[in-house]
């Protein structure tokens, strides 16, 4: 599918500038269960889902130099990326990652780097989960995640 690059943009004080890059992706399965996998997917690559629905919302601190914005590895800058889905077939969703990158201008390297990490999730949500019982609610749970999905409660998992 395709990608798309808008250049940064300023806040227009001139203090926080803004990338913006969003990859388009086909994904096997529901709308649901896309969504419930790619929200465990988004944990195991280091971001934090702050929204589930109706798109899920994820965001990733800066690391490194990416925090006073003078990296060159745009995966250490701060970034907030939206997933919106929609089902396309019966068994098929399409996912767009819209990533919206703090402090930084984005080189043609930097679109690849991300478009890749968008695969590398995909490659993640795609992959079989082990699953248990949720002590509290009794719903199934990954083993990977720390909260159940439906009531918050811890879960045994590191």
């Amino acid at each position: 599918m395709g990608a798309e690059f808008i250049p940064a943009m300023s806040d227009g004080g001139g203090n926080a500038v803004i990338a913006e890059y969003d990859v388009t992706r086909l994904i096997g399965g529901d709308v649901e269960t896309v969504r419930a996998r790619l929200e465990e997917a988004l944990e195991q690559m280091g971001f934090r889902v702050i929204n589930e629905t109706p798109v899920i919302q994820a965001k990733r601190n800066a690391t490194g130099m990416g925090a006073s914005g003078l990296s060159s590895d745009i995966l250490e800058f701060q970034r907030t990326l939206t997933v919106n889905l929609k089902q396309t077939s019966h068994n098929t969703t399409r996912a767009t990652f819209d990533y919206r990158i703090k402090n930084a201008i984005l080189a043609k390297s930097d679109r690849q780097i991300l478009t890749r990490e968008v695969d590398a999730i995909i490659a993640i949500a795609a992959t079989r989960f082990s699953s248990s019982i949720c002590s509290s609610c009794g719903s199934e749970i990954n083993t990977r995640t720390r909260f159940c999905r439906q009531c918050g409660a811890p879960t045994s998992a590191p």
